[in-house]
């Protein structure tokens, strides 16, 4: 499968200037804004496979979901986990739990269950 073949977007997709707009096209009968094809763990092969060696939660030994929109592209996988580690670890005027809070408060705001 091709890379370009792998990227779609379903025949409704639509871009939104507000939540609210998303909200009433939403029950309008969309359902999703935009989908990836991704390439589960059980799946991967060669360099996917220890990307999400790599990437794995120590406690369940799985990637996250987040991670898992990589597939297709492992580097990006594991340049997405040094940009995670540094912006979370790494040296900075705010303390980790200011971090956490913007995450959450960004989440919220884009409606996101993550």
């Amino acid at each position: 499968m091709r890379h370009a073949d792998a990227l779609r977007a379903p025949e409704e997709r639509l871009r939104c200037s507000s939540h609210e707009e998303l909200a009433d096209k939403r029950g309008e009968g969309m359902t999703e804004a935009a989908w990836i094809e991704t390439i589960d763990e059980e799946n991967a092969e060669g360099e996917l496979a220890r990307a999400y060696a790599e990437c794995a939660d120590s406690t369940t030994g799985r990637a996250a979901n987040i991670m898992k929109v990589h597939s297709l592209s492992p580097r990006s996988m594991l340049d997405h986990r040094a940009l995670y580690r540094t912006l979370m670890f790494g040296p900075s005027p705010l303390k980790r739990y200011q971090r956490e809070m913007i995450g959450v408060v960004a989440a919220s705001l884009n409606q996101c269950m993550y």
